[in-house]
């Protein structure tokens, strides 16, 4: 619930006329946290789930390093975020090993992070690097849909 409400406040602060956009990526920012700690209620860390990682970083950093001489002033936050975003997404991938963790709530989980990833990257290139026809409603969709299956991920 609390990684929903603080997206709800991100999707306000990037709405507003104002330009608000360091303030909706700190709203989203701390929105992971609370999905990253989530998925590591109970799931202590492996060594076996370190060697996981580096796909998930490698891929936050090939974006960044895409969008970079778009970013301006705003590289420290997008690189803060998108090392952020990463190890959510990691944690999500990690509870696989969790027994007392449903395989369809592990499922959804994975896929709905893989997703806020793909709908944070489809934003990124299309605000810091080239717009693309179809990219803002490609973005929306991943975005719903992955709140929805990490929400569905709760109750699986």
């Amino acid at each position: 619930m609390l990684g929903l409400t603080l997206s709800l406040a991100g999707d306000i602060l990037l709405a507003l006329p104002a330009n608000r956009f360091l303030a909706g990526l700190a709203a989203f920012l701390f929105a992971h946290v609370a999905y990253l700690i989530a998925f590591s209620l109970g799931n202590p860390l492996t060594a076996r789930q370190l060697t996981w990682l580096p796909p998930f970083l490698a891929l936050g950093g090939a974006l960044t390093a895409f969008v970079w001489s778009g970013l301006g002033k705003l590289r420290t936050p997008v690189l803060v975020y998108a090392a952020t975003i990463c190890v959510m997404a990691w944690r999500a991938a990690t509870r696989c090993q969790m027994a007392a963790v449903p395989r369809t709530s592990f499922l959804l989980a994975l896929i709905g992070a893989c997703l806020f990833v793909a709908s944070d990257a489809l934003l990124a290139v299309r605000r810091f690097r080239r717009p693309f026809r179809g990219a803002h409603s490609l973005e929306l969709s991943a975005y719903w849909l992955a709140q929805l299956l990490i929400a569905l991920s709760v109750r699986a």
